[in-house]
């Protein structure tokens, strides 16, 4: 077979699997309308064996696709776009009423072609903000209240810590962990990009440099790994505002409270949130 061969036929099958989703979606919101969307979950879980939360993101994207998003599913139907990526310009528009998705869907229904998920995603948030620009400053102003930092554990004595931050921040905080690692690699560290990144932001957190001072005029104290280790202090200053925090003397421990005695845990305390999954920092 010859190479040109191959990429036709890797072509050719990526469109005849983009027309089966179609028609499979198709399916799905014909089920959903004929026996409901709480049963039609239910139903559609069990014949694909997908879990419920799988089976309601799918009933989802149908029910959309075959109501304000017809371009889009016209597209899938072309072979150009299959269930993953019709699943961005559905997530994008999600928030939109109906009529503002489908002037959105009619806008960028010349643009599908060639487009990865994440190229996509960028066009349908870009002509969301021209159709939305009043309700996108409502929503940027919304997510910005929601910041949050939380840590879920992973397998193999691993976690994964997620913040959600402005995007400002979040640029500015990665851009500074990736100078550092390019940094160290023009100093011909062995170690890859991603891993100096990850200890660059490592060390800017926890050795880094301190802060600008509080408006008490006292900046705050740095948070040393050996602090850490040694369990001197388990919550910042600032953690009264945070849930589960607390406030008053008792929040370092060892100091405006009982001394520490051999038994004070050696690790960061965490406060579990029940209606967030994994902790709260």
């Amino acid at each position: 077979m010859e190479l040109s061969d191959a990429m036709d036929i890797l072509t050719e099958e990526d469109a005849v699997e983009a027309r089966s989703h179609a028609r499979r979606l198709r399916a799905i919101a014909h089920i959903a309308r004929q026996v409901g969307r709480r049963r039609a979950i239910e139903q559609i879980a069990k014949a694909s064996h997908i879990t419920k939360s799988a089976a309601e993101r799918r009933v989802g994207l149908a029910l959309a696709l075959t109501t304000y998003l017809p371009n889009t599913l016209a597209a899938m139907e072309a072979g150009l776009l299959d269930e993953y990526k019709a699943s961005k310009v559905f997530e994008a528009t999600s928030y939109l009423e109906e009529g503002k998705a489908r002037e959105v869907d009619t806008l960028v229904v010349e643009r599908f072609a060639g487009k990865n998920p994440s190229e996509l995603r960028r066009i349908v948030n870009s002509i969301v903000l021209q159709v939305d620009r009043q309700g996108y400053e409502e929503r940027r102003r919304i997510r910005r209240v929601q910041r949050m930092l939380r840590i879920v554990h992973r397998d193999h004595a691993s976690s994964s810590v997620i913040a959600r931050l402005p995007m400002e921040q979040a640029v500015a905080l990665y851009k500074a962990c990736d100078d550092d690692a390019r940094d160290a690699k023009k100093l011909g560290d062995s170690r890859t990009l991603d891993q100096l990144r990850a200890d660059a932001l490592v060390e800017r957190c926890l050795v880094g440099v301190a802060p600008a001072p509080s408006p008490a005029g006292r900046p705050p104290r740095l948070l040393r790994w050996q602090e850490i280790l040694a369990g001197k202090r388990t919550r910042k200053a600032n953690d009264r505002r945070r849930p589960g925090g607390t406030s008053g003397p008792d929040r370092f421990a060892g100091k405006g409270g009982a001394p520490p005695t051999p038994s004070t845990p050696k690790i960061v305390h965490l406060h579990q949130e029940p209606h967030t999954p994994g902790y709260w920092l």
